[in-house]
């Protein structure tokens, strides 16, 4: 079978599952795919029935400027809300001596935020805070890093605090803090 065929029935089984799944699920869930190699394929990416596209990488020397591109022009191309699934200096697996200051994680996890590539798609923010229980947090939000303002506050009886919002920003950076 030519390579051209065997795409070409890669995305028609996709769009029948994709048919499938917003037919029969009855929880509504979003639906997307996953690849290995290649993750830009507009076959797929195309189709009306994927709500959102995603991206697999690896070994990507400069993800911070790379990663941000690439959400840029999946978003464009493809009208849709992308993620990155996978991301890592290797694909076999994270080694100190590759990554020792965790610069490739720190550039991706930015990337994606800014890039605007993280979240669901409905705009929801859900952070969780991990501390000692019965220490209370204050929320603060932010579109450039500087000005910050409080958005609300999470109570944490158990050790790990929740706070759930809609955001209506096309961007916005959330932390958290104890309060003085």
């Amino acid at each position: 079978m030519s390579w051209l065929a065997l795409m070409t029935n890669v995305a028609t089984w996709h769009a029948e599952m994709g048919d499938w799944l917003h037919a029969n699920d009855p929880f509504r869930h979003l639906v997307t795919t996953s690849m290995t190699g290649g993750s830009d394929r507009p076959e797929i990416w195309s189709l009306p029935q994927m709500d959102f596209s995603m991206y697999h990488s690896y070994s990507q020397p400069d993800p911070a400027l790379g990663l941000s591109a690439r959400i840029r022009s999946f978003r464009e191309r493809y009208s849709k809300p992308m993620m990155i699934g996978e991301f890592g200096v290797d694909w076999q697996g994270w080694d100190y001596a590759d990554d020792p200051h965790l610069r490739g994680m720190r550039q991706g996890v930015w990337a994606g935020v800014l890039g605007g590539s993280v979240g669901p798609g409905d705009g929801t923010v859900r952070l969780a805070i991990v501390g000692d229980p019965g220490v209370g947090y204050e929320l603060e939000g932010s579109t450039n890093l500087t000005d910050w303002s409080r958005v609300g506050t999470a109570s944490n009886a158990v050790g790990e605090a929740v706070w759930e919002t809609a955001s209506d920003l096309p961007r916005q950076l959330f932390r958290g803090r104890v309060p003085p």
